[in-house]
Formats: C-alpha cells, sequence, structure tokens
C-alpha cells in the first residue's frame, strides 16, 4: 500500500508498525529498529540530458525536478519542493515518475534511482540514464507501534539485525547488491 496509507493505519494496535523508515522520522507512538538497510536519495536523468548544476539549489532553479507528491523527502530536499512546486505537481507513485521521466515532461527526477531504473526496466521505458547522482544516504529501519509488548518484539528484531552477517542492501528490487563500500 502506499507509504503514507500504510504509516497512518499502523498506528491503531492491529499492526506492529511499517516499513521503510527513516529514524528521524519515526513519530510519536512509534520507536525504530536498528537499521535494517539504506536508501539512496538521488538525481535520475534522461540519457540525453546535460544537466548542469553546482548546489542542489541550482538544480530545483534551473531544471524541471519531478517527485512523488506523497512520500516525504529529507527535511532540505522537502524544503527545495515547496519553494519550487505544489503539492500536486508531483507524480501519483514511482511507476509515474519514471514514465514522465522517459517521456521528457521533466528533466529529472528525485528518486531512489535503484527504484527509478527497477521500474525503467519493468515498464521497458527508454532513454533514462543508468549512471545517476546520489544527493543523501539515509538509513532504513522499521517503525514499531509502542504498543503492549513492543519491547520484546523490538529487542527480538534488533538482535536479528545484529546477527546479519551479509550487507544491508539499498532496496529489495537489485539483481545485484551493492558492495560493502556502498551498503555503507
Amino acid at each position: 500500500m502506499p507509504w503514507t496509507r500504510a504509516r497512518t493505519i499502523s498506528a491503531s494496535e492491529d499492526f506492529v508498525g511499517y516499513f521503510p523508515a527513516w529514524p528521524s522520522e519515526v513519530g510519536e507512538g512509534f520507536v525504530s529498529t536498528k537499521t535494517v538497510a539504506f536508501s539512496r536519495v538521488g538525481i535520475v536523468k534522461r540519457v540525453e540530458s546535460t544537466l548542469s548544476w553546482t548546489t542542489v539549489e541550482d538544480l530545483f532553479a534551473k531544471y524541471r525536478i519531478g517527485f512523488v507528491r506523497n512520500h516525504v523527502y529529507p527535511a532540505d530536499l522537502q524544503r527545495l519542493i515547496y519553494q519550487h512546486y505544489q503539492p500536486e505537481d508531483g507524480t501519483e507513485n514511482e511507476e509515474d515518475l519514471a514514465r514522465i521521466l522517459a517521456a521528457g515532461r521533466i528533466d529529472a527526477a528525485l528518486t531512489d534511482p535503484e527504484v527509478i531504473l527497477h521500474l525503467a526496466d519493468k515498464l521497458s521505458l527508454n532513454g533514462i540514464d543508468k549512471s545517476t547522482g546520489i544527493l543523501q544516504i539515509q538509513p532504513l529501519s522499521l517503525a514499531i507501534h509502542r504498543s503492549s509488548g513492543y519491547e520484546e518484539r523490538l529487542d527480538l528484531l534488533n538482535e536479528l539485525i545484529e546477527k546479519d552477517t551479509g550487507p544491508k542492501v539499498v532496496c529489495c528490487l537489485s539483481d545485484t547488491p551493492p558492495s560493502d563500500a556502498e551498503a555503507r
């Protein structure tokens, strides 16, 4: 289900919590597990695009940047979205974002590059540049509802996370997990 809906309904004691969550964004009534994986926030452009920018502010001022309207981006990027766009200017989901990028209706997309590249392949979209610019890497955790018994669930999950010796993958969509250096 959409992330905003999952976050809203997970406040009910019928749910244990929601995923993914940036630990810094875990709200009242929830507690964050240890880091499960990492999410990249980056810029993806079309193959023939020549973006020339020195700061993210410069990027937003010079180009049409696509975003998903119901996503919550890191605070500095969210501020730029609000400064340059209306919320309804964003797309409904990542698939729509990939489509409008491929169609050339935007100059670049603000997204997790692994997700949009996977969707471009799945939807047979052409023209999306596979070399991406990473702006930030954010840790991802599970947000556990502070309902009865949450301490035991949290302890068990954190113990299992600590025992995991594999790399913390950026997302589950990539056929090839990142190297250990990329995952850190």
